[in-house]
């Protein structure tokens, strides 16, 4: 079944690589290639966070159905606020 760009959360780039404002903890993501979408979000799929440390794997997956538009993009750091 393929997947459907739908069936993932989009998070913009500008808000995902701002640092947080509030105190707490958040998860930090360095130095991978992610899937991004033609207005400039990452994407989840559920939890899972749709980014590797190889440009080829990113490339790889977008070669399926479902990922119309989406590219593989270097983000040096990612925030995971919630």
């Amino acid at each position: 079944m393929p997947f459907n760009l739908q069936d993932f959360k989009k998070v913009p780039i500008a808000e995902a690589t701002a640092v947080p404002s509030h105190s707490g903890q958040c998860h930090v993501t360095i130095n991978k290639w992610w899937a991004v979408t033609e207005d400039d979000c990452i994407l989840y799929f559920g939890i899972s966070r749709q980014c590797n440390e190889h440009q080829k794997v990113i490339e790889h997956m977008l070669t399926h159905e479902g990922y119309p538009g989406v590219k593989a993009v270097f983000i040096p750091v990612v925030f995971d606020k919630e």
